[in-house]
């Protein structure tokens, strides 16, 4: 480490986290705000076009493949399909509860993210929900994935993901069972017109069929991909929790004091990752409670994707997944809404307040 990155890591340690009795105050230094945004770093004009549009998730509990494929979009360049990310840890979840379903013992084992089984009525529907960090790393299990122009999220408009593909899917399950297969036939029919794909709708229609509707997703979505992005397979991505202590019960024992120090080291380790990881270009996801900027309850997950110094305070801005929509925000959370690109700012204290953890991909 040289000499100026030693001082600034020190600075930081010293000047931005204080203990009171309210909690830690977290303060970064304006040696390490300088204004910057990750599109001034990137050539490609398609990626910084990708960056600024706003995109709604909508009703459809995908906002961790949002984040996900903002990762592996800057790795690779081009702007990647949210929804075969979608697709491919849907696959993954399910796979893991068949490999429950057959192992006696399931209920000793160590879970990688589910401890449902595979017959849990939940599965007859496409899952919604899940995690950033293994969206990245199902996502580079797979080796590639559908380019956003390829396999669009809502490309005709609100809810359009959730009618077409979605309900198409399930409802071909649904009307078979109730033994009408001319109208699951005129749903294959649909998700061929949808999805552009090279198929005939008896074939889409027997896909479906024989198989969970999370497994037919994922073969759905990659058929769609004529020409898909390969993914490095060294890309490594990782998570770091970002702790909130019980100051009042710590501060009472040495084991809890020596814990609170140990807490201080990480938050400010994931404050200095921040800023080196948007120093090069490269967002940070980030996992959290809307409870924090909205009037709503619900965990969610967003991009940070600049910085700047603003009244004597480090300012974040963070990439989110709501469209244009600034009316859900509590503007005594937040600094400022951007409606054109979806997004919003926070102080670094709010943002330490609200962030439970980040997930970057630092290769």
């Amino acid at each position: 480490m040289n000499c100026l990155k030693l001082l600034c890591s020190l600075s930081l340690i010293f000047i931005s986290l204080n203990l009171q009795a309210e909690g830690f105050k977290v303060k970064v230094p304006k040696s390490l705000c300088s204004d910057l945004d990750i599109r001034d770093k990137m050539k490609s004009e398609d990626l910084k076009e990708h960056f600024t549009r706003p995109r709604s998730q909508d009703s459809v509990g995908w906002c961790y493949a949002f984040v996900t494929a903002d990762l592996l979009s800057v790795e690779t360049g081009v702007p990647l399909s949210s929804t075969h990310v979608s697709s491919i840890s849907n696959a993954s979840i399910y796979k893991e509860a068949l490999k429950n379903e057959e192992d006696r013992f399931y209920i000793y084992k160590v879970f990688d993210r589910t401890m449902d089984k595979a017959s849990n009525p939940k599965f007859k529907s496409i899952v919604e929900g899940g995690s950033i960090y293994w969206g990245v790393k199902d996502s580079v299990t797979k080796g590639s994935l559908c380019s956003e122009k390829e396999l669009p999220f809502d490309e005709n408009g609100p809810e359009s993901t959730k009618a077409d593909l979605i309900t198409n899917i399930e409802n071909i399950k649904r009307l078979q069972m109730l033994n009408t297969p001319t109208l699951a036939c005129q749903r294959a029919k649909s998700l061929i017109d949808v999805l552009d794909l090279n198929a005939s709708a008896d074939e889409i229609y027997k896909l479906v069929l024989v198989n969970n509707v999370n497994i037919a997703f994922e073969q759905l979505a990659s058929m769609s991909c004529v020409d898909p992005i390969k993914l490095n397979k060294s890309i490594k991505v990782t998570y770091e929790e970002i702790p909130k202590p019980n100051l009042e019960k710590r501060s009472r024992s040495r084991l809890g004091q020596k814990s609170l120090k140990r807490d201080k080291k990480k938050i400010v380790k994931a404050f200095e990752k921040i800023e080196s990881l948007l120093s090069i270009g490269r967002p940070v996801g980030i996992s959290y409670n809307v409870s924090h900027i909205t009037a709503f309850e619900g965990w969610h997950g967003s991009s940070i994707t600049g910085r700047r110094w603003n009244s004597g305070r480090c300012e974040y801005k963070v990439r989110n997944s709501w469209g244009k929509d600034c009316s859900s925000y509590n503007y005594l959370s937040i600094i400022e809404c951007n409606r054109e690109e979806g997004s919003f700012w926070v102080t670094d204290q709010k943002l330490y307040e609200m962030v439970e953890g980040i997930t970057y991909i630092d290769s």
